[in-house]
């Protein structure tokens, strides 16, 4: 394994508002559902806006992972219940996902449980064709 290329620690570190209480939806549980569902729509459209600003750091951040997987490092997951079991699920599916050669250890899953949570996906299962679901299609008269 090569070493992994030198970054600034400015380009991996950064304040997260995802971490914090969302002055704008402070009083959502207070809401009819009509205006959850505005309200929720309204900040999912602050999204494309706040990507296209921070773009040239996400680009670096993506060359610097690129550079590290091609050295031989792995993308690590770590997080305690839900985050956890997500993590698990993200990795499981690379292989799939991106074509990766099968036993070179892409990740490293670190959930916060006592025994795995999830098996590797195998490509196999993501290649058949889709099977029909057994039940009825949902419909508004159905429910």
């Amino acid at each position: 394994m090569t070493a992994a290329p030198r970054i600034a620690p400015e380009a991996v570190s950064f304040a997260s508002p995802t971490e914090l209480r969302n002055p704008r939806t402070v009083e959502i549980d207070r809401l009819d559902t009509l205006d959850v569902l505005r309200m929720i729509n309204e900040e999912d459209s602050t999204v494309a806006n706040a990507v296209a600003a921070v773009l040239p750091q996400l680009a670096r951040a993506v060359d610097y992972a690129v550079a590290s997987l091609r050295a031989g490092h792995r993308v690590h997951y770590v997080g305690a219940g839900t985050s956890g079991r997500l993590g698990a699920l993200d990795a499981a599916e690379l292989l799939p996902t991106f074509a990766l050669e099968p036993g070179r250890g892409w990740s490293r899953t670190l959930p916060a449980v006592r025994r795995p949570c999830c098996a590797p996906s195998k490509r196999s299962r993501t290649t058949r064709p889709p099977v029909a679901p057994t039940w009825p299609a949902w419909s508004p008269e159905t429910w």
